[in-house]
């Protein structure tokens, strides 16, 4: 009897265990899905000494918004862990970025110092130009 109980726990455990699991994996994949579906790659800088790589996507808002640009920063060795924030640009105005050294990066004119080690993302929006 005591084993029948045993395994009644280790059962409902499994159980609650699953139900819980399946939504948390499916929920991922649809944000990840859902993110990736509205920007496309358009760049990869590498820093100097190719440690790092500032990845440049162009995001999609919708049929009423402009084209926006976003920037993340990759490392490219050792422990890697998530991409990084550290530019964001609406509307689009351009995808020029220039490594002055491994710590300091300048996106289409604005300078971000320290890039490794900034806690804070740096947004950017810039005033829709007048034709």
């Amino acid at each position: 009897m005591d084993q029948e109980k045993k395994n009644s726990v280790k059962s409902k455990i499994v159980i609650i265990v699953a139900l819980v699991s399946v939504p948390i994996v499916f929920f991922t994949l649809l944000f990840y899905v859902a993110r990736n579906s509205y920007r496309e790659e358009i760049g990869r800088y590498d820093s100097p000494s190719g440690a790092y790589t500032v990845i440049v996507y162009r995001t999609n808002g919708g049929a009423t918004m402009a084209f926006g640009m976003e920037c993340y920063l990759h490392k490219n060795s050792g422990l890697r862990g998530f991409d990084k924030k550290i530019y964001k640009e609406y509307p689009e105005l351009g995808d020029k970025v220039i490594w002055e050294d491994d710590n300091t990066v300048i996106i289409n004119g604005t300078r971000i110092e320290d890039v490794t080690k900034d806690k804070e993302h740096k947004y950017h929006t810039k005033p829709v130009p007048t034709t």
